[in-house]
C-alpha cells in the first residue's frame, strides 16, 4: 500500500544531515522515491544506493543503460545524477557492471583513463560504437 508521508524525529534529523552535507545531488530526488516500502528509507542514501547497484548488477553483458533508465526504474524522480554519484561510489572489485551504465544518447561520461577503460570494456562486450557514443538503440536492456 501507499505510506503518506509523515516525517518523525528521526527523519527530520536525517533531512538537517542531508542538507548540510554537500552532495551532488537534489535533496528532492532522494525524497520522492516511489515504490519504498518505508517512506524513511527514500531518505538513507545507503538504501539509495543500493537499490541502484542492485539493478546495475543485472545489466547483462553486451547490453547498456542510462543514468535516466536506473533512475526510472528505481524510482528516483530526475535521478540521473544521483545515479551518476552511485556510479561513481560503487565498490570495486566487487564484479558490478559499471561500465554498461552510460550518459543520455549513449555517451561516456568519465574522462581520461577511467573512460577509455570503459570503452574497452563495452568494445570487449561488442557494444556497437559510432564515433565515442554507444549504439544505444541496438543496445539497450530494457529494466523491467
Amino acid at each position: 500500500g501507499h505510506h503518506k508521508f509523515t516525517p518523525h524525529v528521526h527523519a527530520l534529523g536525517e533531512i538537517l544531515r542531508l542538507v548540510q552535507s554537500d552532495y551532488p545531488f537534489s535533496l528532492a530526488s532522494v525524497l520522492v522515491m516511489r515504490n519504498v516500502r518505508s517512506p524513511q528509507v527514500g531518505l538513507r542514501s545507503a538504501a539509495v544506493r543500493e537499490r541502484i547497484w542492485e539493478i546495475v548488477e543485472h545489466i547483462p553483458p553486451g547490453r547498456v543503460v542510462t543514468y535516466g533508465d536506473i533512475a526510472a526504474a528505481a524510482g528516483i524522480t530526475k535521478g540521473a545524477r544521483l545515479v551518476g554519484w552511485a556510479m561513481r561510489n560503487c565498490p570495486p572489485h566487487q564484479g558490478l557492471p559499471w561500465h554498461r551504465v552510460l550518459s543520455a544518447g549513449g555517451r561516456i561520461a568519465r574522462a581520461g583513463a577511467r573512460g577509455q577503460e570503459q570503452r574497452l570494456l563495452l568494445l570487449n562486450e561488442n557494444v556497437p560504437f559510432s564515433g565515442n557514443r554507444v549504439c544505444i538503440e541496438e543496445c539497450r536492456w530494457e529494466i523491467i
